[in-house]
């Protein structure tokens, strides 16, 4: 959370990079039906920078109704989100800023309780997790069995070691899933 408050106070650059990046990373199928038909191209576009926008940047849960009312128009993204995790080029941009914050930090003469490697991998680390958190709290809002089925199956990838997820992202999941429409 403490990364998601920096990164909304950032450059208004790396904000732009980071939307940009996860907006041109969501795959097309945005574009699928819901359950009054077809998104239109400009619908589609909004749809993809609202979910990026949640995914990557919004820190408020308010911000999950404007994700959710694409509904099952964006239910692919989501559990492509939550499969794969946030994209390295975001990862990247995180790492960056969290550099850029650390020696603002140093620069002022703060002290700073951890080595500049430490602080940076708990940030991107932080980001990833959340990216996948904020997944799976949409998906189990927007409900259907395709969200269900996607929640269990990476509970179930998790717990077989075939896919790393933070403890603290497991037991979201988890919640999430007992919350699922």
């Amino acid at each position: 959370m403490r990364l998601i408050r920096r990164l909304t106070s950032a450059s208004p650059l790396t904000i732009s990079l980071l939307l940009a990046t996860a907006t041109v990373l969501l795959p097309s199928t945005v574009l699928a039906t819901n359950g009054a038909g077809r998104l239109s191209e400009e619908e589609a576009v909004r749809a993809a920078r609202e979910l990026a926008r949640w995914l990557a940047v919004d820190c408020e849960d308010g911000n999950l109704m404007r994700v959710t009312r694409y509904k099952q128009a964006i239910v692919a993204d989501l559990i492509g989100a939550l499969e794969k995790g946030a994209a390295s080029d975001q990862l990247e941009l995180v790492r960056r800023e969290a550099e850029a914050s650390y020696m603002e930090l140093k620069r002022h003469r703060w002290e700073v309780a951890s080595t500049m490697d430490v602080y940076v991998k708990r940030d991107v680390d932080n980001f990833a997790a959340q990216y996948r958190a904020r997944a799976a709290q949409a998906l189990a809002a927007i409900g259907g069995p395709d969200a269900r089925a996607a929640l269990e199956a990476i509970l179930a990838k998790a717990g077989k070691g075939e896919v790393q997820i933070r403890e603290d992202v497991r037991r979201a999941i988890e919640l999430f899933l007992s919350k699922a429409k």
